[in-house]
């Protein structure tokens, strides 16, 4: 015959609601996301514009990088570094609308590519 005492039931209990916890501690440290992004570039000025939204549920601050190939994807080789001010790249407060103006022409000059792509990192380093 098989019996089992309260105090096995509490403590099988107990257990199971610091699993539920730590189950959910865990759903809420989602990664960033990235949506709606959308790339353009302005031929005369030489700048690629990135529009872009960042969501995080447990983060304030977002770190984004950005790297950008120019062989359709296969790798992406170039790190920009120039950037106009106020661009959403580095440290970013997750919102929409976010938008990175990368002046191509000092970082990668008299270069012209349609294969370029542009790839957006995350991180919560931020």
């Amino acid at each position: 015959m098989f019996t089992t005492s309260a105090m096995h039931w509490k403590r099988l209990l107990a257990t199971s609601v610091v699993c539920l916890i730590n189950t959910a501690h865990i759903l809420l440290a989602a990664s960033p996301l990235i949506s709606n992004a959308s790339v353009s570039s302005d031929d005369v000025t030489k700048r690629v514009i990135v529009t872009y939204r960042l969501d995080d549920l447990d983060s304030p601050i977002v770190n984004v990088s950005m790297l950008v190939s120019t062989n359709s994807g296969a790798s992406y080789t170039i790190q920009p570094i120039s950037f106009e001010t106020g661009s959403a790249v580095g440290p970013v407060n997750p919102g929409s609308n976010k938008q990175i103006v990368w002046l191509a022409g000092i970082d990668w000059p008299n270069q012209v590519t349609s294969q370029m792509r542009v790839r957006l990192t995350t991180s919560d380093d931020g």
